[in-house]
């Protein structure tokens, strides 16, 4: 719901701006002399943003291919009324060991992934797709579609995701580990 409204405000900014500076309407004086070395500067100046728009997206794509891969969850926090409960890699192991369920997060470089999470009632893993991206490497939006508010992500130096979920009275923190440069690493987390 968030997205749909920013992106409303957006629609609504970029509408009042070419409105604002239009003069679309207004009688234009060309000098038929000036009008060839401006056809040749504009040409010149779209080339340019063109150019400049395939590097962004060149960047963009380097980046999800940096991040690319099976992440695995090294640590988590749960802050609530009652207090601060955290998951610390040595029980995470502990309950991996005991269940063989393990929670991961996938990311494939074409913007898509998984996020596998333990479903200890069932003894089977839950599954849920997503998209995802990032513009600088440093920083992702994960969200499972239209109306979702999406979740935001910070990559650290070492490369390791942090994500934090704030909602009321809770807010969790979680932090995955990269395992593997593939998606679908561990056979629980790709198959099930």
């Amino acid at each position: 719901m968030k997205l749909q409204k920013f992106g409303a405000a957006l629609v609504v900014v970029a509408l009042i701006g070419i409105l604002s500076g239009c003069d679309l309407f207004a009688p234009k004086i060309v000098d038929d002399n000036a009008a060839n070395t401006s056809d040749s500067s504009s040409a010149q100046t779209t080339t340019d943003s063109k150019n400049e728009q395939k590097k962004e997206e060149t960047k963009t794509d380097d980046y999800a291919t940096q991040l690319a891969g099976t992440y695995e969850l090294e640590s988590e926090v749960l802050t609530d009324e009652d207090g601060t409960q955290e998951i610390t890699q040595d029980m995470y192991q502990q309950m991996v060991n005991g269940t063989g369920l393990r929670f991961t997060l996938e990311l494939s470089k074409d913007g898509t992934g998984t996020i596998t999470a333990p479903n200890f009632q069932s003894k089977k893993s839950d599954k849920l797709s997503f998209n995802w991206k990032t513009t600088d490497g440093k920083s992702l939006v994960i969200s499972a579609g239209a109306g979702d508010e999406g979740l935001e992500g910070t990559v650290d130096e070492d490369g390791k995701i942090t994500i934090t979920i704030d909602d009321d009275d809770e807010s969790i923190t979680m932090v995955f580990a990269k395992v593997s440069d593939q998606p679908g690493y561990y056979s629980d987390s790709s198959k099930n």
